[in-house]
């Protein structure tokens, strides 16, 4: 591909049959791209997709999709996210779509999924959620962070914790409703009973 050789490069990639990883349907886009052959191109595209509700793919997408056919684009990249395994990734691009209450509703009906040693990509939820006002789904992406923090034991990571707990009093003032994920107050008494003994994190809560 970078020495302009597409056709070349698209049948090696063909060699391994129709299927294949995220990077080879990548390389696939790009070649199809290079010979001008949108269709394929597209084809490759909602399949990389598929794979990982990338909201940077679906612009490419929308790109090569007549206008009339954008709403059912959106439709189908809409659906596809909702039924991602990967409940950060889905939420992720539904809020960036726009989808405020797929994305609560989703973070909210999988909340036991959200794992807080993927510190980077939660962080990012919390403030896609914060910039879209759902206070809930930025106190589920809190509450596991500071979880994760207090489960590992990791003391060099309770001024996070700490800071963690501190913006979910503030949450607690804009949420409406917990439903089945139970209020603040609740949340904090089990995080005493379970975490009680760890004095270094309450030390740094209460200062």
């Amino acid at each position: 591909l970078a020495a302009g050789q597409a056709q070349e490069a698209i049948a090696r990639l063909e060699e391994g049959g129709p299927r294949g990883g995220a990077a080879r349907l990548r390389l696939l886009a790009d070649a199809y791209g290079q010979t001008g052959d949108p269709e394929k191109r597209l084809g490759c595209l909602w399949r990389l997709f598929e794979r990982g509700a990338s909201f940077e793919t679906y612009e490419e997408i929308v790109e090569l999709t007549p206008a009339a056919e954008r709403d059912a684009a959106r439709e189908r990249a809409r659906r596809i996210a909702l039924a991602q395994g990967e409940v950060v990734a889905g939420a992720r691009f539904l809020l960036r779509l726009g989808a405020r209450e797929d994305a609560q509703e989703m973070v909210t009906a999988r909340a036991g999924e959200l794992d807080g040693s993927h510190y980077p990509s939660l962080l990012s939820l919390a403030e896609l959620a914060r910039e879209a006002d759902l206070p809930l789904v930025e106190v589920h992406c809190c509450r596991e962070l500071l979880l994760d923090i207090l489960r590992r034991g990791q003391s060099r990571a309770y001024h996070h914790g700490a800071r963690y707990l501190e913006r979910l009093g503030e949450l607690d003032e804009m949420v409406d409703e917990y439903g089945a994920a139970g209020d603040h107050a609740s949340f904090v008494e089990a995080l005493r009973a379970e975490h009680g003994r760890k004095r270094s994190f309450w030390g740094r809560v209460e200062r």
